[in-house]
């Protein structure tokens, strides 16, 4: 099986029919953190599916076995007033009744994204099948909408959108991977969620060069009117699309210039920047009252006059992005990995950087650099840990201020490869490492055991899974062993606090709860809304 973005990897996109795509929420998925007029919930936030006002966590294991076949499933797992419970979990594939769609090699659960998308009473769910077939395409790719309802999501009303389906622009093609990630956010300002799909679509002659397709929401849930479609090609936007850019590869939403209406901030971390290659690069496209518009449009790398760090072959700027408001000014600000950052002779040790929102957008004034060798950041810079490979946004302490969470392939003592997840808190000046946290698989009181290449932190999500007003934090150990069979993955589950993420209820959730664990299953790609 070829696997594609794998921890300490450069990041180039090959043909394969067997693949396990890499969004980062989140994925992800990491919308909804700066207050404004959109899509209320009134029971709850964007993945809470059932209304209760608890969130769901929602899991996908996109190379689980149905029929004997590696079509991918996904899990919602109920929130409560004491946090996530087994209880009422559901579990959806190809093969349900009633769910439209084959099972087939689709890797259903690859990327996942909460929304409200017809601004009901529930949250509903984006699931990608970037391996799905269209016709005689193979990877084509497609998008599964299960809408909620008092029950949790249900079939009822199920959608798949394609770059076949009517009104979508573009055309299907082999290995165009349509779902590769996704990110919901209300991109025209209607109180309806739309949903941001890329795929590794060619653009001309240049394979895997990348585009990203808007589907708008509306009172009977996402539709193709309006829907539009950007590549590095489309007129207006900055750069130009190259062979293996990967412009798509992670999605963040959320509203960067204060005008009530979000934002997109686009990872191309295969970006070259002049002869720097895999340097990489993140596009900000702006919404407007009419959708998200090229006009105005921004493109940001480490040789932008202003942003910290120096451009770098296989840097990976833009492998993965969350937005939120770290400094409680109004304006959403960024945060962006960069795993494969080298410090000095410390090879792909990574770094997290952090851009701020203005009246005009995402700005270069007062941005930071983090790695594990800022001050008073808890862990040590060392090789190979690719501190950035995934970002969160969350207010995990409930004092109205976003924090960012950092994972990567943390040594834990000598174990390498364990996987660790750092949180730096939101200030009133931005992000800061006065009472930072790391946390990890050995840390005292966290269920679990660090093991080699466990890869905790390989995705993040988010979720008030309690309804305190705090929110919690999902990092998957996506090769987790569970008992005798390897990587089966896992997700510990850590929950908020007036003073942070703390210990106390912590959870791990697996297939030996939900169903038989299988080898290779790797249980773990998240949803959230911070």
């Amino acid at each position: 099986m070829f696997e594609t973005g794998e921890f300490g990897a450069k990041i180039v996109e090959m043909p394969s029919r067997r693949f396990l795509v890499v969004p980062v929420m989140v994925t992800v998925v990491f919308t909804f953190a700066v207050p404004r007029r959109g899509y209320s919930v009134p029971a709850g936030r964007p993945c809470d599916l059932n209304g209760d006002g608890y969130e769901e966590l929602v899991v996908g294991a996109p190379m689980e076995r149905i029929a004997s076949v590696d079509s991918g499933i996904i899990h919602v797992v109920n929130g409560s007033s004491s946090g996530l419970t087994i209880e009422g979990n559901q579990i959806w594939h190809r093969g349900v009744s009633g769910v439209a769609g084959a099972h087939a090699e689709d890797a259903f659960g690859s990327s996942l994204a909460c929304g409200n998308f017809n601004n009901d009473a529930f949250g509903d769910l984006a699931v990608g099948a970037p391996g799905d077939a269209f016709g005689e395409l193979e990877d084509a790719g497609s998008v599964h909408i299960f809408y909620g309802s008092a029950s949790g999501i249900t079939a009822d009303d199920d959608q798949i959108w394609t770059q076949g389906s009517p009104g979508i622009p573009g055309a299907a093609e082999q290995q165009d991977r349509f779902g590769y990630s996704l990110a919901a956010g209300d991109y025209n300002g209607d109180s309806y969620a739309d949903l941001a799909i890329s795929s590794s679509e060619a653009v001309g002659v240049n394979e895997y060069a990348g585009a990203v397709h808007i589907v708008y929401g509306s009172q009977g849930g996402l539709s193709s009117a309006g829907s539009n479609m950007f590549t590095q090609d489309s007129p207006g936007i900055l750069g130009f699309a190259e062979p293996n850019d990967a412009f798509g590869r992670a999605l963040g939403a959320a509203d960067l210039n204060g005008d009530e209406i979000d934002d997109l901030a686009i990872g191309a971390p295969n970006e070259a920047i002049g002869i720097i290659e895999f340097a990489g690069a993140v596009h900000i496209l702006y919404g407007t009252d009419a959708g998200l518009a090229s006009f105005g449009n921004a493109v940001l790398h480490q040789n932008t006059v202003g942003v910290l760090g120096q451009a770098e072959d296989q840097d990976g700027f833009g492998q993965s992005v969350a937005a939120g408001d770290f400094d409680g000014d109004g304006f959403g600000d960024i945060v962006v990995g960069v795993a494969n950052e080298d410090l000095g002779s410390t090879a792909d040790a990574g770094m997290a950087a952090v851009l701020y929102g203005s009246p005009a957008g995402i700005s270069t004034v007062d941005d930071q650099a983090w790695t594990q060798d800022s001050q008073g950041v808890a862990g040590a810079a060392e090789q190979n840990d690719n501190f950035g490979w995934s970002v969160a946004a969350a207010d995990f302490n409930g004092d109205g201020l976003i924090d960012a969470a950092i994972g990567g392939r943390e040594a834990v003592g000598s174990i390498l490869g364990a996987g660790a997840v750092n949180v730096l808190l939101g200030t009133e000046n931005g992000i800061g490492s006065n009472g930072n946290e790391i946390w990890h698989q050995d840390t005292q009181g966290i269920l679990g055991q660090a093991e080699s290449n466990d890869n905790l932190g390989y995705y993040l999500g988010t979720g008030d899974f309690n309804g305190d007003a705090k929110m919690d934090l999902a990092a998957t150990a996506r090769r987790e062993a569970i008992g005798l069979v390897p990587f089966a993955g896992a997700v510990n589950v850590i929950y908020g606090s007036p003073t942070g993420l703390v210990v106390v209820g912590n959870q791990i959730w697996h297939q030996g709860l939900l169903e038989a664990p299988e080898e290779a299953d790797l249980f773990g790609t998240l949803a959230g809304s911070p």
